[in-house]
Order: structure tokens, then sequence, then C-alpha cells
């Protein structure tokens, strides 16, 4: 009798630990739910948060993806918070610009404007500025001044490039309505391919470096000369202005027209 009441006794208590148990699991579950619920509030509002929080190396930075705005991007861009290895994908659109849109530091960076048409309200600043930066990529946009009130007209340029390497521009108009399409100094290995580099006040570009590729870009009405060559020597001004296809030490051109 005794064995029996004990077994009984023994059974009750594996089943309030089994009921435990599945309580216990059950409370596992709310607080996963609580945590879930507690992300998806967090993604809802995360463009009201600090945006450098929301962006790590290697990341894919567009509006789809991160639920930031074009604005959002672009004040990123413009305050050099884009982080080294961001590829960025900016919706097609017209976009007035109050600063440069700067890399600065940065390596490993895409900027792929998908059509858009960047427009600097300051004509005495640059659209584009790049300075010690390795491996960068800008494409697929049009990048201009607005039209300049007064006798200066604009002193920026359009892509201005400090102190880089291996920096590719592609499929890009690149209208000054100031000084210089490109301007390049002590930068190696740029790469400029298949853009429209057009109506600058004085040249399409300026290099000043070790090594410039050019290739099946047109030129056209940059009013003192499409391209201003040095090669390494950096002091003003360049050396050589360039109008036609040529190859020599520290450029390569191909399939370029004037006009």
């Amino acid at each position: 009798m005794k064995i029996v009441y004990l077994c009984f006794l023994a059974t009750i208590m594996m089943s309030c630990n089994h009921g435990d148990s599945q309580l216990d699991k059950n409370k596992k579950i709310e607080v996963k739910s609580d945590v879930a619920e507690m992300s998806l509030k967090d993604s809802s509002m995360e463009i009201e948060m600090d945006t450098t929080n929301l962006i790590n190396e290697g990341d894919t930075i567009s509006s789809e993806i991160t639920g930031l705005n074009e604005a959002n991007i672009l004040d990123l861009l413009a305050s050099n918070s884009i982080v080294s290895g961001s590829d960025l994908s900016i919706k097609k659109g017209t976009y007035k610009l109050d600063s440069p849109l700067k890399l600065i530091a940065k390596k490993n960076v895409m900027i792929d404007g998908n059509g858009s048409n960047f427009i600097m309200q300051d004509g005495a600043n640059d659209v584009v500025f790049l300075e010690n930066c390795k491996n960068i990529t800008l494409m697929n946009f049009k990048a201009t001044h607005i039209e300049p009130k007064g006798p200066l007209g604009c002193t920026g340029n359009v892509i201005h490039i400090e102190g880089c390497e291996d920096v590719l521009i592609e499929n890009c108009d690149l209208n000054g309505s100031g000084i210089v399409g490109i301007a390049a100094y002590r930068t190696q290995n740029l790469v400029v391919n298949n853009n429209y580099i057009h109506e600058n006040s004085q040249y399409g570009i300026i290099y000043q470096g070790p090594g410039i590729e050019i290739n099946g870009n047109v030129f056209e009405d940059n009013t003192q000369g499409h391209i201003y060559f040095s090669y390494l020597d950096t002091s003003w001004p360049p050396k050589e202005k360039i109008n036609t296809n040529q190859n020599k030490e520290g450029l390569k051109m191909s399939g370029n027209s004037f006009k």
C-alpha cells in the first residue's frame, strides 16, 4: 500500500513539473513575441533615429532597403557619414544640394544615381568631393550647378578629387555651369568612362597625378579646352592641353569624341 501511495505521489509531482516546464516555454514564447513587436516598432521609427547607427560596413544603402528617404541618404553623404564598404543606390529624381556630396577617408564605396540629377545651389561649392579615398565608383547621374547670378558665375567644380586611388566615374552627365567637370589632383588610377562632359566654363578635365584612363566620353563646349594634363607634376598650371585621343606616360585614351 505504501508503494502504491509513493508511486501516486511521484506521478503527481512529475505532472506538476511537466506543467511548470510547459509554462516556462509559454513564458519564453511570450517574451520572444514582445521582442519581435519591439523590433517592428523600432523599424518603423528608424527614420527618426540617428541614421549613422543603422548603417554597417558592406550594407547596400537605398530607400527600399533601409527605410530612409533620399533626403536622409544625401544628408549622410553631405556630412561624410557613409561608412566604408557601402553600396549607395539613390532613387531617380532631381535633388537640390546646399553642400557637396562628399567622401573623405573612405574606401570601397559605390554611389549609383540611377539617372538622378544633382543640382548644387551654391556656385562656390563642388557638387561631389572626394579626398583620401580608395576604390570609389560614381555612376549614373547628372551633376551641375544652379544657373549662376552676377559676373563671376560658378567657381566650384562638378567633381573634385584630392589624393585618392582607384576611382571610377562612369555614365555621368557633368555639366559645369562652373569651372571644371572633373578636377583631380594627386590621384592614382582614375578611370573616366562613357560620360558626357560639357559646357564647363574652363575645362572638361584637369588631371595632375600618376595615371588616368579616359575612354568613350563625349567632350563638348568646354570653354578653355577639354583636358588639362600633367604627369606627376602638381605645380600650377598643368603642362598640356589635350583635345584628341592620346597615349603617353600617365595617360591612356580611347574612343573619346571632342566637339
